[in-house]
């Protein structure tokens, strides 16, 4: 049968794209030049499924008509191009039955998937990024990514804080379309969110934020007035903002401390542009004296603005004339003095009792001279309680090579500048390395949280922390500088969480010796998405049903959602068979199993996030006998055998393994084979049939369970043909008669017979039966056979084909006479020639009392006994023996002759 359908059954295009879908039809069996020589129409329809007729597409629906011979078809369906953003949308296409009932449709049913166009996305990106300081130049861009085949220009609108400058002419590079907006010298009130809206066939929009940072100037603290006991002093902190820094977007704060204390003005907290806060002395005191630093701070109000942190000014001394003092000297640390801890020594100078409150004291550290500066740090002398003052010194950190004797010299300057000093000796050693533990909280399954805590212990006292850091499997470092404590925390675990973590807590203090002194722990993390069942097995049900039992997992079981279990056909591609059953079963049934397939039967834990590792066994279905049989059967019939070909059934319908085909045919042929192949498809030649006999056939598929229902096929073997064949026998009595024979002579006679015996012949071929060469002996013969089929004639009609051949002999086209030589054919196919020139070579005459033969009576044959025949041959020998040269010249016309005879023999068979 003839078989036409869609040449595709899914189409694709974009709106905007093309204006139509090109859907063809085609022929698809059987094939060749002119596969269906006889014209048919079919009914071609369109029909919504998501997408809306008039709205997204046009009714497309028409007659398609093929005429003969024709291949295929083509329509175009019309695409609505809108401009409403919409997700993807269908239209179904399909075909109707043929007009001729002998032809079928298949595939009839398609779609059409139709997609929108709109801008495939936007992005709006500042330039620079990061830290914009008050007073820089910001560049924003909005970039978007037109669809495939739009090249329309979008239009561009931007919002934002402030006003907003001209934004640059949208420039396109390929699909990207961009808009820039530059913001010259920024200022506080420009820090915001700025929008980009881009519009084209619908609006799509980004936003970012601008943040402004403030730099934070640093203060310089300014003195006024006399430094002396009871009089005036005016300490003042200057500082100067940028010009794009507006009054109306920050505050301004300005602490003072002398030493380590805080102090107050008058004018704290003030909102100020370019000018400062005096801190006032009406009457400089003892108790005024001290090291003087003024600190600036800059509180943002709004979110979209930083700042750099306070600025503390430089310090400023204010000093005043005091009584000596009474030193002692106090270490801070009891026991062993640890490199890279932190040592601080107090220095108490305590006055005289006559001494006023209006005295200062200062003190004076010596010993220390081989210690870098940069380790040691001191503090201004304070007033502890009336006339107990204090200064320390701290060394940080300390190395071993600090060891010594520090001495501290207390001085009252006043009316009476007197004196004092006190010592304390110091003992470095180095210290120990950490003590580093790793513990965890948590469960590792996917989608949990979980936490490693790396801890470490030091000695007490070291100025620096230790250094710790987390290493994990994918060698990212976790580091933290100066912690006891480093947890890496996972909110929700990734199965690439897993590894093996290392935590290190490494003590480094360079400028003291102390370098790389660390200790390291390891643990390893396992990370799955739940943890599977303890054990599976199953018992069968039913030949086709398996009930299949678990024990549940041992860790995790509150997390388990649900347990997935399905079964993977091994043999062929089959449909998985799958059950989801709830986290309280620990049973389920597998059913409608393919019969004689292998399958791999796996259970999942289901966690919140994904699935357990498989708990898995493979089970087999028993056979059942074939439901299908072999597809393709086709027999080539001859006259006598028959090449039969197949291929198996579809591997859905072979409930097994084929182990082999049964063949049978009605009526039987005498050698057939009851099991022709085991093979998954094969042919087979088979003899014995009967020519021009109907035969049915048909073929089964055989498994362990049995055969399968027929496939059939129905030929008639070929009619058998008769075959005759005529030879022409020249008897060539003397050379010249050879002479004459040239080749164009010797086509002229092949030509008249071929074109009497097409006459009545379908097929005529001609061959060299005997010798294939001229003999120059008398009675030496040339044959030349022609072997013919005569189309509808068997061999029980081969009389037929006689009486035609004697028809033609007896009808007076007996006699060919070609320039020289006269050709005669008698009753029995045999064919005379001789030279109607040379009287020595001329045609023997009848035998005594035999008439001479007409045209149209049976001529004798060249292989008789008649008297002529035996004389020409007898003359030919003496001839040829008697003239040597003659000899020569008819051989090498013999031998070119005989080519020329192959030649025509292969010119007739074509």
């Amino acid at each position: 049968d003839a078989v036409i359908g869609l040449e595709r059954t899914l189409y694709s295009i974009q709106e905007g794209s093309a204006p139509a879908v090109e859907v063809c039809i085609v022929v698809y069996r059987p094939t060749g030049i002119c596969p269906i020589p006889f014209p048919f129409s079919v009914m071609f329809s369109t029909s919504d499924l998501t997408a809306v007729v008039d709205n997204d597409y046009l009714d497309a629906d028409t007659i398609q008509l093929f005429g003969a011979c024709a291949t295929k078809r083509c329509i175009s369906v019309p695409i609505v191009d809108d401009s409403t953003e919409e997700p993807d949308e269908q239209v179904s296409i399909s075909l109707g039955d043929p007009s001729d009932s002998r032809i079928t449709a298949s595939p009839r049913q398609g779609l059409i998937n139709i997609t929108d166009t709109k801008p495939a996305n936007i992005s709006l990106v500042s330039s620079p990024s990061s830290s914009i300081v008050a007073g820089d130049s910001v560049t924003l861009t909005c970039t978007i990514s037109l669809p495939v085949g739009v090249t329309d220009t979008p239009s561009f609108m931007w919002e934002g804080p402030g006003v907003i400058p001209t934004p640059t002419d949208p420039t396109s590079s390929g699909r990207m379309v961009s808009s820039t907006l530059v913001l010259h010298e920024v200022a506080t009130s420009q820090a915001g969110l700025y929008t980009c809206t881009a519009s084209l066939r619908g609006s799509i929009d980004n936003s970012t934020t601008l943040i402004v940072q403030i730099a934070v100037p640093t203060p310089v603290v300014t003195a006024s007035g006399s430094m002396l006991a009871g009089a005036p002093l005016t300490l003042q902190c200057d500082f100067n903002l940028s010009a794009s820094v507006e009054d109306i977007s920050v505050d301004t704060v300005v602490t003072w401390t002398v030493g380590n204390t805080a102090v107050t003005t008058s004018g704290e907290g003030r909102r100020v542009y370019n000018s400062g806060t005096n801190l006032e002395f009406s009457l400089l005191t003892t108790s005024d004296t001290g090291r003087y630093t003024c600190t600036l701070a800059i509180i943002p109000q709004t979110s979209f603005i930083t700042v750099d942190g306070p600025k503390e000014s430089p310090e400023k001394i204010i000093t005043a004339q005091i009584p000596p003092p009474v030193v002692t000297v106090s270490l801070s640390q009891n026991g062993p003095l640890y490199a890279g801890t932190s040592l601080t020594v107090t220095c108490t100078v305590t006055l005289d009792s006559s001494v006023n409150n209006n005295e200062l004291v200062s003190t004076d550290w010596t010993g220390l001279d081989h210690v870098p500066i940069d380790r040691i740090s001191t503090t201004p002398v304070i007033r502890v309680i009336d006339s107990s003052y204090t200064s320390t010194l701290t060394i940080s950190p300390l190395a071993d090579q600090d060891d010594g004797t520090l001495n501290c010299t207390g001085t009252a300057t006043g009316a009476t500048h007197i004196q004092s000093a006190s010592n304390a000796v110091i003992d470095v050693i180095v210290p120990p390395a950490p003590y580093v533990t790793i513990s965890t909280t948590g469960l590792s399954i996917a989608g949990q949280s979980y936490t490693f805590k790396c801890s470490a212990s030091v000695v007490a006292g070291l100025v620096a922390e230790p250094h710790m850091k987390i290493v994990l499997p994918n060698t990212t470092e976790i580091s933290v500088v100066a912690t006891k404590m480093l947890n890496h925390t996972f909110s929700s675990l990734r199965i690439s969480d897993g590894g093996q973590y290392t935590c290190t807590a490494t003590i480094n203090i360079p400028q003291v010796g102390a370098t790389n002194i660390q200790s390291s722990v390891a643990k390893t993390l396992a990370v799955v998405y739940a943890y599977p069942v303890e054990r599976l097995w199953s018992s069968r049900t039913t030949g086709t049903s398996i009930t299949f039992y678990w024990s549940p997992p041992s860790i995790g079981a509150h997390l388990t959602m649900n347990y997935h279990l399905k079964c993977d056909p091994l043999l062929i591609e089959l449909p998985i068979r799958q059950a989801l059953v709830s986290a309280t079963s620990t049973s389920a049934v597998i059913t409608d199993l393919h019969p004689g397939n292998i399958y791999n039967c796996s259970i999942f834990t289901v966690g919140p996030l994904g699935n357990s590792e498989p708990k898995s066994h493979n089970i087999t279905t028993p056979e059942i006998a074939p439901s299908g049989s072999p597809e393709m059967f086709g027999a080539v019939a001859g006259e006598r055998e028959v090449e039969f070909s197949w291929s198996p059934p579809p591997p859905t319908q072979q409930n097994g393994v084929i182990t082999s085909y049964t063949l049978s045919c009605s009526p039987s042929p005498s050698s057939l084979p009851q099991s022709p192949s085991s093979q998954s498809s094969g042919s087979l030649s088979v003899t014995g049939f009967s020519p021009n006999t109907l035969y049915s056939c048909s073929l089964t598929a055989n498994n362990s369970q049995g055969s399968g229902p027929p496939a059939t096929a129905i030929f008639t073997t070929q009619q058998d043909y008769a075959y005759f064949q005529l030879r022409l026998k020249g008897v060539l009595p003397c050379p010249n008669v050879i002479a004459t024979l040239t080749e164009q002579k010797l086509k002229d006679v092949e030509t008249k017979i071929i074109q009497i015996f097409k006459a009545g012949c379908a097929e005529c071929s001609s061959n060299v039966l005997d010798e294939q060469s001229f003999s120059c002996f008398e009675e030496s013969p040339l044959f030349l056979t022609y072997r013919a089929r005569l189309e509808g004639t068997s061999e029980r009609d081969s009389g037929s084909l006689v009486s035609l051949i004697e028809a033609w002999v007896r009808g007076g086209g007996a006699s060919v006479i070609v320039t020289g030589v006269l050709m005669t054919v008698d009753s029995q196919c045999s064919v005379t020639i001789s030279s109607l020139s040379d009287p020595e070579c001329s045609k023997p005459s009848p035998p005594p009392n035999e008439p001479k033969p007409s045209p149209t009576q049976t001529l004798p044959t060249a292989g008789s006994d008649s008297t002529a025949a035996i004389i020409g041959g007898v003359v030919a020998i003496v001839l040829i023996i008697a003239i040597v040269v003659t000899i020569v010249v008819i051989a090498a016309l013999i031998l070119k002759n005989r080519r020329l005879t192959t030649k025509t023999a292969e010119k007739f068979v074509q």
